[in-house]
């Protein structure tokens, strides 16, 4: 495997977990990472730490968690102060965790790193080799990831609102429907056995959702629920949210009967026909 695809592996798993667990109590540690701490041990190190596998040694795991802690664990003024560091490697991590976390503050202080000259050196798990990597190409690496990031960010927010409309559309009593939060949001694809290329609109959207409602007894209450959308935006999965999540990712027809037994009015032929229920 060339390094190159080593960094682009390392940066398409950094945004999946960034987006899938930014309520983890990981992200909460690492938020709470005095930035000292952070720099000091990244600056002793003076390497890019990529991604590691198996079984950490001590100095290695507090390698990872300080680095993905300026990739996506702090806040845009730590970042932002950071990105003028004297230390190629710190500014390289802060415009990193700019990109991954908030793309939108991105100005162009920030994109000068794009044309900077020097290297840093890769930490590499498991051998004495540092290769150095061109500061300019791991940076452009981590620029590009922002226009993906933003369509993942856009579609999460059109999940969620499509969700909200479809409890307003279709609950007995819409008006009593109040939207606490969602949580937990991830995607779901297939790829294919042979190229590991992702299979076109193979897309599943899974997010828990955390309402008040008032059920089909008369009672308001809160309620957590799993929804799960397909690649087409329709609604393939209500289920009560619980400890786990189910293994269900996709079904048709959809299995929408906890909803609509607790919470859902009477459908007509063709609303049935829509959501996919009909016999």
């Amino acid at each position: 495997m060339t390094m190159k695809q080593t960094l682009l592996i390392f940066f398409v798993a950094i945004v999946f977990r960034g987006i899938a667990q930014t309520d983890s109590a990981m992200i909460n540690f690492q938020r709470n990472l005095p930035i000292t701490d952070i720099v000091e041990t990244l600056s002793e190190c003076n390497c890019m730490i990529l991604g590691m596998r198996g079984d950490l040694t001590e100095k290695e795991a507090k390698l990872v968690s300080r680095g993905q802690a300026l990739l996506f664990g702090r806040y845009f003024n730590e970042l932002d102060s950071l990105f003028d560091h004297s230390n190629d490697l710190i500014q390289l991590y802060a415009f990193g965790g700019i990109c991954l976390t908030y793309p939108d503050s991105l100005n162009d202080k920030h994109l000068q790193i794009l044309k900077k000259e020097g290297t840093v050196r890769i930490y590499q798990q498991g051998t004495d080799s540092f290769p150095s990597k061109p500061i300019i190409e791991i940076a452009g690496m981590m620029y590009k990831s922002v226009a993906r990031i933003k369509h993942e960010r856009e579609q999460q927010q059109t999940i969620q609102k499509m969700i909200s409309e479809f409890i307003l559309k279709y609950a007995t009593n819409p008006k009593t429907y109040v939207n606490i939060s969602f949580q937990d949001y991830h995607v779901y694809s297939t790829h294919d056995g042979s190229s590991l290329e992702k299979v076109k609109s193979s897309e599943v959207y899974s997010v828990k959702h955390i309402f008040k409602i008032q059920n089909n007894n008369g009672s308001i209450n809160e309620y957590q629920a799993r929804f799960k959308i397909d690649s087409e935006l329709k609604v393939m999965l209500i289920e009560e949210e619980k400890e786990e999540e189910s293994n269900t990712v996709s079904c048709y027809p959809p299995k929408l009967d906890w909803w609509f037994e607790n919470f859902g009015r009477k459908l007509n032929k063709k609303e049935k026909k829509e959501l996919g229920l009909e016999n």
